[in-house]
């Protein structure tokens, strides 16, 4: 974005270009309602883009909640929807999963195994029924190939109370400092 600039005493007037705003990119997938309540608010803070990451497949029923866990456990990597935005067009991606038996949600494994190796600097959001992520982060930064830039690890119990402000306030702060865009932190192929 151009913008004029005020010209000092025997200067021109001209044209100075504007910093620009990194773009960023929120994806998540959300089974009961939670990850999407937070996907959409750090969204909304960030001025980022959303994306919902769906199955190709999905299973109805009481079944349905076992079949989840199992292949969250087995690592299981199903297909999903064709995503209609390229994390490559953002500087940073989040990327949102609830916790599924301590592991990253299939659905959400299948989005990072998508893009693997091409996703920008990244943070990382857990949302799980008890606290703490598990192995999740863990699962999703080895899928990603890169160092998050931030993380946040939430309980559904903390996203229904609202009781998550200030450390959603520091996951923000993380990835919107200037070291998040750094291209260094990135772990390349070889992780």
């Amino acid at each position: 974005t151009l913008h004029p600039i005020a010209a000092g005493r025997g200067e021109r007037t001209g044209l100075q270009e504007s910093p620009r705003v990194p773009k960023t990119l929120v994806a998540y997938h959300s089974r009961g309602g939670s990850t999407r309540r937070l996907a959409e608010e750090i969204a909304d803070a960030c001025g980022a883009d959303l994306e919902e990451i769906v199955p190709i497949r999905r299973i109805a029923g009481a079944g349905s909640l076992m079949f989840d866990a199992l292949g969250a456990l087995a690592g299981a990597c199903p297909a999903i929807e064709p995503p209609r935005l390229h994390p490559a067009d953002y500087d940073r991606v989040v990327i949102a999963s609830p916790v599924w038996c301590r592991r990253v949600a299939t659905p959400v494994r299948g989005y990072l195994r998508t893009w693997t190796g091409l996703l920008p600097a990244t943070g990382l959001v857990c949302v799980s029924r008890w606290p703490g992520a598990g192995h999740a982060f863990e699962d999703m930064a080895r899928l990603c190939r890169a160092t998050p830039c931030a993380t946040l690890a939430l309980s559904a119990r903390d996203i229904a109370w609202r009781q998550y402000a200030a450390r959603l306030d520091a996951f923000l702060r993380e990835l919107h400092a200037p070291s998040a865009l750094d291209p260094r932190l990135a772990m390349g192929a070889a992780a």
